[in-house]
């Protein structure tokens, strides 16, 4: 796999990605999970060992998402059909998030996006 490390200071770009990670928060997860399938995408999250139901998106939503995280990321093109890894930090306001997502394609179609969770106050 192809890992990329890059850290920046990102305005917020993506409002969707704010609202994921402050869902994340109160509900104390680590991890934040994304599927992306032909007919839907399903975003979840991962707390207290419990893997909740954030949202259900139109899949070219979570495509768009989710292309747009892996630029800010990692400066490059998002390419679902193949493994992906990426790090990054965010700011929400005072807090910084350190995030670590990787990616693996979904046969026939659609990818599955794990993203780790780093709160630093």
């Amino acid at each position: 796999m192809n890992c990329i490390t890059a850290l920046s200071q990102v305005k917020p770009a993506l409002p969707e990605l704010d609202d994921v990670l402050q869902a994340a928060v109160n509900a104390a997860a680590s991890r934040i999970y994304l599927s992306a399938r032909a007919d839907k995408a399903i975003v979840r999250i991962l707390a207290n060992a419990e893997l909740q139901e954030y949202a259900v998106w139109p899949t070219p939503q979570l495509r768009q998402f989710a292309t747009d995280l892996y630029q800010l990321a990692a400066d490059d093109e998002f390419d679902e059909s193949i493994p992906q890894d990426a790090t990054f930090e965010h700011h929400v306001g005072d807090i910084r998030y350190q995030l670590k997502f990787c990616s693996l394609p979904a046969y026939p179609v659609g990818f599955d996006m794990c993203t780790l969770l780093i709160v630093d106050n």
